[in-house]
This record gives structure tokens, C-alpha cells and sequence, in this order.
């Protein structure tokens, strides 16, 4: 009777202490990371992030919360400063060309696709009636689709369209086949269409440093 009793107590008490660390866990929250890179290569990690930019593709504003709890409003041209990159809780967006065949020209912030070693970005160029063509805020909703993106860019800084066959075959490939890990191990062909060439980058990316 004393043994049944002391196994109740010890059940009673390997219970609460699981059902103690269950409610512990649940309590748990991931906390969100958002950070941005300027051309200066300064990097400023933060709670809070939105920002906007003008049809030409420059920064207009800039709000975000300090790791400390300050916030800071930044805007025009001669206080927001130029940023490359922005980190949002697990998205990365680039500042990138417009068009590839006028760098100089008008920029968007494009989201990474795939990231690594060969970096693929695929998008649709939103356009807004105002002032302002992207805005990352709560409760922004864009407006109709436009120009098609399909990007690869090398560590080189170097970007290439993808569903074009003349860079698929004299660069794209020819770049893939110098590794050895991957050749060994992909079966699949070269293709050009988002999923099949996605699933492709993600493999390379895997195996070649």
C-alpha cells in the first residue's frame, strides 16, 4: 500500500513538472529581426522597420525602433540614407536595378528567392498610383502587376535574366558545371522555369561553397 502510494506521488509529481515545462514553452515567442545595410556598409539592427520609395526607386522614408526602445523617423533625400539592404524577419530584399541594362537608373528593393551562394530573385513589379511605388507597411496592399523579374546573381555582385537562353547557355551553365559536388549529384536538366530552376539554385547552393 505504502509502495502504491509513494508511485501515485511520484507519477503525481513527473506530471506536473511536464505539464509545468509544456506551459513554460508555450510562453516562448521568437523574437522578430529586422536590420538594414547603407552603402557605407553601416549595419543597423532594430525592432521596428517601414520605409517607402519614390517611382525612382530612392528611399522617401525611413522609420524604425532602436534595439533600446527609440524611435526614429527619418525623411527626405538628405536624412534617409542609402540602403543596399534590408533583413525583415527572415526576408532579405536587395536594392537592384530596375533594368539590368541601365544600372544607373531606377531601383527597386527585390526579395531574395533564393539566398546563398547564387542568389535568385523572382518578381513582378508593383505599381501604385501615388507618389510612392513600395511600401513596406502594415496594412499596405499593392497595386496591379507589371514588369517580370527572373534574376540569378553570382558572388561577383554580377546579375544575369535567367529566361534568357543566351546567358543560360555561355554563362548560367557553364558556372554550375565547375562544381564538381553538384554534377555529381543533379539529375535533372537546365531548365528555365521558376520551380524546376529554383529547386535547382537551392541544390548548388547546398553543396558548393
Amino acid at each position: 500500500m505504502i509502495k502504491s502510494l509513494k508511485l501515485l506521488i511520484l507519477v503525481y509529481l513527473a506530471l506536473g513538472y511536464l505539464n509545468a515545462n509544456a506551459q513554460t514553452k508555450k510562453r516562448v515567442r521568437k523574437v522578430k529581426k529586422y536590420y538594414f545595410v547603407t552603402a557605407s556598409n553601416d549595419t543597423t539592427h532594430c525592432k521596428k522597420l517601414e520605409w517607402s520609395t519614390l517611382l525612382n526607386g530612392k528611399l522617401s522614408e525611413l522609420k524604425y525602433t532602436t534595439l533600446d526602445g527609440k524611435k526614429v523617423h527619418l525623411k527626405g533625400k538628405k536624412k534617409v540614407p542609402d540602403v543596399i539592404l534590408f533583413y525583415e524577419n527572415g526576408k532579405t530584399l536587395d536594392k537592384l536595378p530596375s533594368k539590368l541594362h541601365k544600372p544607373k537608373s531606377y531601383y527597386k528593393y527585390v526579395e531574395r528567392t533564393v539566398n546563398g551562394k547564387l542568389i535568385v530573385y523572382l518578381r513582378e513589379q508593383s505599381y501604385s498610383g501615388g507618389t510612392s511605388e513600395n511600401i513596406n507597411s502594415p496594412g499596405y496592399t499593392k497595386g496591379g502587376m507589371g514588369l517580370y523579374r527572373f534574376w540569378l546573381r553570382l558572388p561577383n555582385g554580377e546579375i544575369y535574366k535567367i529566361n534568357k537562353t543566351k546567358n543560360m547557355k555561355n554563362i548560367i551553365i557553364p558556372y554550375l558545371k565547375n562544381c564538381a559536388e553538384f554534377i555529381n549529384e543533379y539529375k535533372g536538366n537546365f531548365e528555365t522555369d521558376e520551380k524546376s530552376f529554383v529547386k535547382m539554385i537551392k541544390l548548388y547552393n547546398s553543396l558548393c561553397n
